[in-house]
Order: structure tokens, then C-alpha cells, then sequence
């Protein structure tokens, strides 16, 4: 479920940063408005995931920080296990 006014962990590291949030930012895939798209993740950037399915709005979003020895994306994110954390993805 979605809560107004909730700013997730990557929203709320880009407000404190100065940068801009994109809006609807408690909804992890209103994150695919954000202006740059890359062909592939790397260490940095923002990635998106969706969850049921790729045309629903659940999803999770979190900064890519590299990949584990089986080549999953580690991510740094909140909410992770009802935790900031890096896990794989």
C-alpha cells in the first residue's frame, strides 16, 4: 500500500544531497520518470525493480554499489529486510 507524504530511503539520501526527488517518490516505480536511462546498472546509479508484475505499481528502488560472486546486483536500499542494508538482488 502506498502512504502519502512517505519518501523512501533513496529519496530521502537525494533530499539530503540537494538533488531532486521525482514525484510520487513513496511509489518505488515512480522511479522509472527518472530523466537518465542506462543500457545496463552500474555502481551509482538508481535501480528499480518491479514486483507481480512488470505493468503493476509495487516495486522496490535502491543504489546499485556492485554485484556479489554469482553476479546479482548488490544494492544498497531501505526497507531491506526492515532495514537499511545492502543485500543482493
Amino acid at each position: 500500500m502506498k502512504r502519502a507524504g512517505v519518501v523512501p530511503f533513496v529519496g530521502g539520501v537525494l533530499a539530503q544531497s540537494g538533488l531532486p526527488i521525482v514525484q510520487g517518490a513513496a511509489a518505488a516505480r515512480s522511479w522509472l520518470k527518472l530523466p537518465t536511462k542506462l543500457a545496463s546498472p552500474v555502481v551509482g546509479c538508481i535501480v528499480i525493480f518491479w514486483r507481480g508484475t512488470p505493468q503493476g505499481w509495487s516495486g522496490h528502488v535502491a543504489f546499485v554499489v556492485g554485484r556479489d560472486a554469482n553476479g546479482n546486483l548488490m544494492v544498497l536500499g531501505g526497507n531491506q529486510g526492515d532495514m537499511v542494508s545492502i543485500k543482493p538482488f
